[in-house]
C-alpha cells in the first residue's frame, strides 16, 4: 500500500510522459519552454528517435506548425508554453484553429498559480488569471494530477479529435521527475557575464535595457545602476531600446537574448527602418533559453549579423572572444543602429542571482529609468 508521504511525493517520468503521447498518436512535441517542464524539454532533445520535437522561437510560430503538421499527417500535437504564452496564442486560437477546425492538444504551465506574489512579477497577472482566460476562450482544459494524467490527456485528445478544435492540460509545479540534458552545451571564451561587464565599463554613462531573464539578472548583478531591467514580454527590449533613443541624445544600449531577439526578430526591421545612430543592439547568444534551464534556440542557423545589416542597421559585428569584443565596442560609437552577436557560453544558470524585483517594484524600475534618462 503506498503511504500518503510516497504518494505525495510520487512524479511522472518524462519517458512514461512520452511513451503515453506514442500511444495515443500525439505528435509532434513543440514549443516554448518553461522551467516547470524543463525535464520533458530536456528528455526530448535528448531522444530525437523518440521524440518529433519543434523548438520555435514563438508560441504563435508553434501554432502556426502544428497546424500545418496537423493537416499533413492528421496526428493531434503537443503544443507546449507557459500560460504567459496563453497570451501570444489567442489569434492564432481564435484566427486559425477556431474558424478552419484545426485541433492541438495544449500543454500549458501554471505559473503563478497563487496569484499575485506567488512568483516573478510578469507571471502574477497571467496566474491570477488564466482560468477566466482559458473560458473566454471556450479552451477545454484538465489539470493534471500524478494520479489521473494518463485518463486527463487521454480525454482531452479525444475531445479536440472529436470537436477538430483545440483543448488543453495545465501542468503545476513539481509534476515531472527531474531529468538533466545529457548533449553538453555551448563552449564559447566569455560568459554572458564577463561579456556584460566589459559592456558596461566602456560605456559607464549609457542607457541601458535588458530582456527579461537571466540577462537582467546577470546585468544588475553586474554593475546595480537605474537601467530598465525587463521581467517579461520577452522579445521586445529592441523595441523598447528604439523608442527610447529616438527621443533621447545618450548612448541607448540593448542587452538582448538569442531566445528573445528570435521570438520577435520582426523589430530588427523597425529598428533599421528607424535608424536610431545612438542604438546599441547586443545580442547575447548562447544558443538557449538559460532562465527556464538551458533548452535550445535555433540560433545556431540564425547569422544575426546578416539579418541586422539586410534590415538597415549600419553596423553589425560577429564576436567570440574577449579580443573581439574589445575592437568592436570602440565602432559602436553613435554610428549606429549597431548589432553586436556576441556568442557566449552557456553552462548552467545559476537560479540563486538576485532578481530586480528582490529590491525594486516594477513601477520603481520604471521611475528609476525614467529620472535617469532625463539627468
Amino acid at each position: 500500500m503506498i503511504s500518503s508521504r510516497e504518494k505525495s511525493e510520487a512524479k511522472i517520468k518524462p519517458s512514461d510522459f512520452f511513451s503515453e503521447l506514442k500511444a495515443l498518436n500525439i505528435s509532434p512535441f513543440i514549443g516554448v519552454p518553461c522551467s516547470l517542464i524543463n525535464s520533458l524539454i530536456a528528455y526530448a532533445a535528448d531522444h530525437p528517435a523518440e521524440v518529433s520535437h519543434v523548438n520555435p522561437a514563438h508560441e504563435s510560430q508553434a501554432m502556426a506548425f502544428a497546424a500545418g503538421s496537423f493537416m499533413a499527417t492528421g496526428k493531434l500535437p503537443m503544443v507546449y508554453m507557459q500560460n504567459s504564452g496563453l497570451g501570444n496564442v489567442m489569434n492564432p486560437l481564435t484566427s486559425l484553429n477556431g474558424i478552419y477546425d484545426i485541433p492541438a492538444l495544449l500543454l500549458i504551465t501554471w505559473r503563478a498559480e497563487k496569484g499575485w506574489g506567488s512568483d516573478a512579477p510578469e507571471h502574477w497577472i497571467m496566474g491570477r488569471d488564466m482560468e477566466e482566460f482559458l473560458k473566454v476562450l471556450r479552451l477545454p482544459y484538465r489539470l493534471l494530477s500524478v494520479e489521473n494524467w494518463q485518463a486527463d490527456i487521454g480525454e482531452m485528445a479525444v475531445e479536440a479529435k472529436k470537436t477538430s478544435k483545440p483543448t488543453a492540460v495545465v501542468v503545476k509545479k513539481g509534476l515531472f521527475e527531474k531529468y538533466e540534458r545529457q548533449i553538453p552545451g555551448t563552449q564559447y571564451e566569455m560568459t554572458d557575464t564577463e561579456a556584460i561587464k566589459m559592456i558596461k565599463d566602456f560605456f559607464p554613462g549609457a542607457t541601458y535595457l535588458s530582456t527579461t531573464g537571466m540577462i537582467s539578472r546577470k546585468s544588475y548583478a553586474a554593475k546595480e545602476s537605474s537601467d530598465f531591467y525587463m521581467m517579461g514580454s520577452m522579445g521586445l527590449i529592441s523595441g523598447i531600446a528604439a523608442g527610447c533613443a529616438e527621443n533621447t541624445d545618450k548612448i541607448v544600449i540593448a542587452l538582448d537574448g538569442d531566445g528573445g531577439a528570435l521570438m520577435h526578430l520582426g523589430l530588427l526591421a523597425l529598428v533599421g527602418n528607424r535608424g536610431p545612430v545612438n542604438l546599441v543592439h547586443i545580442i547575447l547568444d548562447n544558443e538557449s533559453h538559460a532562465s527556464t534551464g538551458g533548452q535550445p534556440t535555433v540560433s545556431p542557423t540564425t547569422d544575426f549579423t546578416k539579418v541586422a545589416l539586410a534590415c538597415g542597421y549600419r553596423e553589425a559585428a560577429f564576436v567570440t572572444t574577449k579580443a573581439d569584443l574589445e575592437k568592436s565596442l570602440p565602432k559602436c560609437m553613435r554610428t549606429g543602429p549597431t548589432l553586436l552577436h556576441i556568442k557566449v557560453n552557456s553552462g548552467r544558470p545559476d537560479h540563486n542571482l538576485k532578481r530586480i524585483s528582490d529590491d525594486h517594484t516594477c513601477q520603481e524600475v520604471r521611475d528609476l529609468f525614467m529620472k535617469q534618462l532625463k539627468e
